[in-house]
């Protein structure tokens, strides 16, 4: 579990200085929450699970878990991933909502980079994208993310339109 709060404030000292007093805090006092670190503070932590799941740390450590969901959250969205690595990531997320009885859609939007062998360093070989991943091989992998429970599934890096086209045909507009 990663505490997310105020107090050393999120952002900048400089983004506050506006000429208004300062915004009353959103917990009443003690972590000092305000507006414009609300609009920040899920990045952090996002970022420490997203290098965890591209890491492959939750395929090394199945027992592992791991989520950010901050305040009035209403989806957990798996993105820029390798899409090999989607469903496990899905399987995990569905599991610990479900347990906690929260109300939160799944998401999964794969990149089409080719697999980075753990000696790389960042961004080596990202300029490639993969042959295997044409429309209805994406297709394939966004039908079994759909059945490990995500609603929400698009496409990010080297995923196009032609992709995207096919799978708005496959599950509808909505």
């Amino acid at each position: 579990m990663l505490h997310v709060g105020g107090a050393p404030l999120q952002t900048l000292k400089a983004w506050t200085n506006n000429g208004r007093a300062a915004t009353r805090d959103w917990m009443g006092g003690g972590e000092n929450v305000r507006t414009k670190d609300a609009a920040v503070m899920h990045q952090p932590p996002e970022t420490f699970i997203s290098m965890l799941l591209l890491d492959g740390v939750f395929e090394r450590h199945p027992g592992l878990r791991g989520a950010a969901v901050e305040l009035g959250a209403a989806a957990v969205l798996f993105n820029c991933s390798q899409p090999e690595v989607i469903e496990s990531a899905l399987q995990v997320a569905a599991a610990v909502r479900d347990e906690q009885h929260a109300e939160l859609a799944l998401g999964a939007y794969a990149n089409a980079f080719p697999p980075q062998p753990e000696e790389a360093t960042a961004n080596d070989g990202l300029d490639e994208l993969r042959s295997d991943l044409d429309p209805p091989a994406y297709l394939q992998w966004a039908q079994r993310w759909s059945q490990a429970g995500a609603t929400l599934i698009g496409g990010c890096c080297g995923i196009g339109p032609e992709h995207i086209a096919v799978l708005a045909q496959a599950f509808g507009t909505e």
